[in-house]
């Protein structure tokens, strides 16, 4: 009886999920109609040949812009909405990355000014008394 029930909440589960994605795909379809569009892969393959001229921005429908040497912007988006969904996916994990490294270089820098901290300390206070507890003398 409940590994029925469990299989059940499984299956009610999976095809909320598959209609959902369903209504977000044909969502998707809809907007990018009459649009550019470019798979995930020839994204990946072309945008590293000149990557200053890709810009993602960061919405629903992940649109890139392409900045052409006219200096007009063409504006793309992903032929599907799993490619949407994975370009999303790598770009947030980009983000975070840069984020992240940004992060550890502001810790390198607060480290390095405790460091600076802690050696002013040591010679403004600890080699007077080193100076004086080898002279013999008690504190």
């Amino acid at each position: 009886m409940m590994n029925e029930i469990i299989w059940i909440f499984l299956i009610v589960i999976i095809l909320f999920s598959l209609t959902m994605y369903a209504s977000f795909a044909s969502c998707y379809h809809n907007h990018i109609k009459g649009c550019q569009t470019l798979t995930y892969k020839q994204f990946l393959s072309i945008s590293c040949v000149a990557p200053e001229k890709w810009e993602i921005n960061d919405c629903i429908y992940c649109q890139i812009d392409y900045k052409t040497d006219e200096g007009n912007s063409v504006t793309i988006y992903m032929k599907s909405y799993f490619d949407n969904l994975r370009l999303a996916r790598n770009y947030n994990r980009h983000k975070n990355l840069i984020h992240n490294s940004h992060l550890a270089n502001e810790r390198a820098k607060l480290i390095k000014s405790w460091q600076k901290d802690i050696n002013n300390y040591y010679d403004d206070y600890l080699e007077p008394i080193g100076v004086y507890l080898k002279k013999g003398k008690k504190l």
